[in-house]
């Protein structure tokens, strides 16, 4: 088990990782729209969404029900 202050470092840890990922995710998706025309800097667009945002989301919701369960064994 994690002592509290490693948890909490942990904690900060991912907070900071979701910050830089949507930081870099929002240069990424900026550069490409500006780059490309307008039919496809929408597919862009929606795919950097998923990339950076959506999925990252989705993985840590997983793994925090995941955890749960765990605990509750």
């Amino acid at each position: 088990m994690l002592e509290k202050g490693e948890d909490r470092k942990m904690e900060i840890k991912k907070i900071a990782t979701i910050v830089a990922n949507i930081f870099a995710g929002f240069i990424v998706a900026l550069v490409g729209l500006t780059m490309l025309p307008f039919r496809t800097s929408l597919v862009w667009g929606a795919f950097n969404v998923w990339l950076w945002i959506v999925a990252p989301t989705a993985i840590l919701w997983a793994n925090k029900k995941e955890e749960g369960k765990s605990h509750a064994k």
